[in-house]
């Protein structure tokens, strides 16, 4: 992931979340606070079944070690893979 989100300041994720829930044709709204709310419809042939509610949050805790520069507000995370 490519924009910064440090806590209060989660419009580019917003942003991000937004547009990838209007690229799937997903249901989707952001109430006053930020909050993201999707809607999916269920499965065909599930619609009777109860619903399912998951709880995230877009932001992360800023925090580096002493010896880095990095401005969590407009720098992306510098990623390292180990392995496969």
């Amino acid at each position: 992931m490519q924009s910064p989100h440090p806590s209060h300041h989660e419009d580019k994720i917003r942003q991000h979340v937004v547009a990838f829930c209007a690229s799937k044709g997903l249901d989707h709204t952001v109430d006053a606070t930020g909050n993201v709310i999707i809607r999916k419809p269920a499965t065909e042939g599930l619609e009777n079944r109860r619903g399912v509610i998951l709880q995230a949050h877009m932001d992360m805790v800023p925090e580096k070690n002493s010896d880095k520069e990095h401005d969590f507000q407009n720098d992306a995370i510098e990623t390292i893979i180990d392995g496969e």
